[in-house]
């Protein structure tokens, strides 16, 4: 590390004094340091510049997740004479997204597992999930009914728009 600015100051904890002339590895948890550090040394060697998400330690040891952007610094011969990475703290966003996977992941299970037969399915009518209990009752699994118009048209034949009407109106609140 050979130059920071204040929110690198800021973010990682390190005084510049202390940050300078560090390796960037340094800034990597230590389980991880090695892997993610060989890795990113792969990827420079065929690639100039990139953007890619990683976890970094902070100078009190507490973890966070950063988008990082970096790219080469070249002579004019084209030889890299170092980067320049900038990062952005994301961990908040990563915990969003972690916390919706499990509340995903949640739905998902209660939907499988309800004791009543139920079925999922978008706006634009592709069956997302079915339950067991649909699958026990009604003999149809999702391949078999990729569209909720599908599974209408098998079930009621002839008075599957009826049905799908209904649906609908029960939708809009009607």
């Amino acid at each position: 590390i050979v130059m920071v600015n204040k929110a690198f100051v800021k973010l990682f904890g390190y005084s510049a004094e202390e940050a300078l002339w560090q390796r960037p590895a340094s800034l990597y948890p230590s389980a991880l340091s090695h892997r993610k550090v060989s890795r990113r040394r792969r990827r420079r060697g065929r690639v100039g510049s990139g953007v890619y998400e990683t976890q970094y330690r902070r100078k009190d040891g507490a973890l966070f997740w950063a988008e990082s952007s970096e790219a080469r610094v070249l002579d004019n011969r084209g030889q890299t004479l170092g980067f320049v990475s900038v990062h952005r703290d994301i961990t908040a966003r990563r915990r969003t997204q972690e916390a919706l996977r499990h509340s995903e992941e949640q739905l998902r299970r209660a939907l499988q597992e309800a004791p009543i037969p139920v079925i999922m399915h978008a706006e634009d009518g592709q069956v997302l999930q079915i339950s067991r209990s649909w699958t026990e009752l009604t003999g149809y699994r999702k391949k078999d009914m990729p569209t909720f118009q599908a599974w209408l048209n098998k079930a009621y034949g002839e008075g599957a728009e009826d049905v799908r009407n209904h649906v609908r109106d029960l939708f809009k609140g009607k």
